[in-house]
Parts: structure tokens; sequence; C-alpha cells
């Protein structure tokens, strides 16, 4: 009995075990080769401290860690000075781009009867007949404005003031406005614009776009262009050169000196027709001629 017992248990553990391995075909696939950590970059080591004044961050505001000590004392420290006339002077630069922020050299913030002082907005009818130039320099004058009320309106913040932050923000407002009518007036101009590009384009005398022409030349093309030009300059040049002397009046021969500086003598002028006709007329006829002017 013992040892039936025993085959069946032998039996049943090899059942059980046939039962969780998978299938022989499928050992390949289930293999995994022995392996091993591998690392290329080198072993980091703790760093050692060689900024004496790591930690003294006054961004950060990280201070100081344990254990360091600063080798300023407390007695050594400089002690600000409160008299005005104990302080140095500094050269400031009386042209200084940053004064440009504040109205006045002298005062940070504009009494509230000065800023009162201002006129109307710009309207889109006086804007219209105003330049591409004029609206620039216009538009930027504008921004330079709220700069100058933007900085005081931050000092009045800053001291605590309480007074002429009703009147600032009355002459933003109409320097605003002004801005806003000139982008209305820039945006008119550009509808027109675009509707005479629309018109443009069924005209067949206008070509709005580029032809089969070079855009650019060469170096060799802009020396010939240039030879050109020149020849065509000297051709011009010697015509209307030759019209003037063609224009002016000859000299008499009479007036020209000779070489021993007695005036030549003029030639002998050709006889009128009238002289050759008068040379043909009978004696008779101008006898008869002069009898008439003596009875006259």
């Amino acid at each position: 009995m013992a040892l039936g017992s025993r085959c069946l248990a032998r039996s049943a553990q090899t059942l059980q075990r046939s039962q969780s391995l998978p299938p022989a075909f499928l050992l390949p696939s289930l293999y995994q080769p022995p392996s091993r950590s591998f690392q290329s970059s080198s072993v980091t080591y703790q760093r050692r401290e060689t900024n004496k004044r790591r930690g003294l961050s006054a961004l950060k505001r990280s201070g100081l860690r344990k254990g360091q000590t600063l080798s300023v004392k407390l007695e050594n420290l400089p002690r600000p000075v409160s008299d005005p006339e104990k302080r140095s002077k500094i050269d400031v630069d009386p042209d200084h781009g940053l004064y440009k922020f504040f109205r006045s050299a002298d005062t940070s913030i504009s009494p509230p009867e000065t800023i009162k002082q201002y006129g109307r907005a710009w309207t889109v009818e006086e804007l219209r007949k105003k330049g591409w130039e004029d609206l620039h320099r216009l538009w930027w004058s504008c921004t330079y404005e709220r700069n100058l009320i933007a900085t005081e309106e931050e000092e009045r913040r800053r001291i605590g003031a309480g007074y002429g932050q009703l009147e600032a923000e009355e002459r933003d407002t109409e320097v605003k406005l002004t801005m806003k009518r000139i982008k209305h007036t820039l945006t008119e101009r550009w509808y027109a614009w675009q509707n005479a590009r629309e018109i443009a384009k069924d005209d067949p005398e206008i070509r709005l776009e580029p032809g089969l022409e070079k855009v650019y030349l060469t170096d060799e093309e802009l020396t010939e262009l240039d030879r050109q030009y020149d020849e065509y300059q000297d051709e011009a040049w010697n015509e209307a050169s030759e019209e003037t002397l063609l224009e002016d009046e000859p000299e008499h021969v009479g007036q020209i000196q000779g070489k021993v500086g007695e005036p030549v003598q003029p030639a002998a002028a050709p006889a009128s027709p009238s002289a050759e006709a008068s040379e043909a007329i009978p004696a008779d006829t101008a006898k008869q001629g002069q009898s008439e002017k003596k009875v006259v």
C-alpha cells in the first residue's frame, strides 16, 4: 500500500509540472540571457566647496549656510549721510534721456492747474487733410504725452500725493481719442487704396503685376548701360553745338584784319536786278522821264 501511494504522489507531481511549464517550442522565446548594469558616465563625487561667497545671492535671498561666516563686521559697515550738505556731489548730465519722462527737470509731479491746460482732441475731418508724415509725428507725440502722464501717475502713487489723478485721467482720455481717430483715418485710406486697386485691375493701361523684364542688372550690364548713356550725352551735346554754330551771324569781310594790320578792301557788290533793268531802258524813254521830273 505504501509503495502504491508513493507512485501516485510522483505521478501527480509530474502532472502538475507538465501543466505549469509552457510548451517546448516556446522555450527559446522565453529565454533571457544574463545581463549586468552598464553606465557610460563617470561616477559623480561630492562637490568640494571652492567659492567662498556661495549662497550670497541678492536675487534668491538664500543667505548663509550653516557654518559659513563673513569677514565683514558690523562695525566696519559704512553709515548713510543724513546731512545733504555733507554728501558728495555727483555731476549729472542735464540733457539725460530719463529727464524726458518728466515735464520739468525740477519737479517730478505737475500741479493740477498745469495738467488741466490742454486742448481738445483732433477730429477726423482735420486728420483727413494731413499727410502720412504729419500723422506719424502726431501719433508719436501722443505716445510721448501718454508716457509723461503715466510717469507722473506712478510718482503720485509712490509718494501718496492724493491729487492730480482726475485731471490726468481726463487728459489721457483726450490723447487716446486722438490716437483712435488717427487709426480711423488710416483705415479709411487703406480701404480707399484697396478699392482703387480693384478698379485699376480692369484698366488695360495700368499694369499692377511685374512684367518679364529683369528686376536687377549685373555689373557688366550696368557698365554697358552707363557707356550707352555717355554716348547718348555726347551725341546730344555735339548736335546742340552744331545748331548754335549755324545760328550765329557771319562777320563782314571788311571787318577781318589782314596780316599787316590793314583792313581788307570789301569785294565789289554784284549788280542789282534793278540796275540791269534801268540799263536796258531806251534812251528816249530816259530823256522823257527827266523832262517830266523838271516839269514837276
